[in-house]
């Protein structure tokens, strides 16, 4: 970002109001985490807009698409971010799965350690709990 180009600190720095539908002219962009926007520097009228609430996902403009090619280009990467995403959450879930067993893996060895609980326990399969499997 240039050093003559500080960003607002706050929306509430208007200047000015641009109508619905005009095209602006784009000259950088860049995310703003402590206002939860990403925010763009404009040509005319000099200053900064912003382009979407990252937070609550309202987003004020959007990109001119000058092409069906480049259309599709930008649907294309948005369905390789969803699958991206949704490959993810799969991750986080077996993840989280793998965690719990572990944690009750842990309590089973704690409990076997201490002399507490007698009676006979049941080391979880190996497939419980991603591979490790508890001592005895």
């Amino acid at each position: 970002m240039s050093e003559d180009a500080r960003i607002p600190p706050s929306e509430h720095e208007v200047r000015h109001r641009l109508e619905e539908g005009r095209e602006i002219r784009v000259l950088e962009v860049v995310q703003v985490p402590e206002q939860n926007r990403v925010r763009a520097r404009i040509q005319n009228p000099p200053g900064w807009i912003s382009l979407k609430d990252v937070k609550l996902g309202h987003r004020w403009a959007n990109k001119k698409v000058d092409s069906e090619e480049e259309l599709q280009a930008m649907q294309a990467e948005i369905q390789d971010a969803v699958q991206d995403n949704d490959s993810l959450h799969e991750k986080v879930r077996l993840l989280a799965s793998k965690m719990e067993s572990l944690r009750m893996c842990n309590l089973e060895l704690a409990s076997k350690a201490s002399g507490i609980g007698g009676g006979l326990l049941r080391q979880p399969a190996a497939t419980e709990h991603g591979g490790a499997g508890c001592s005895k």
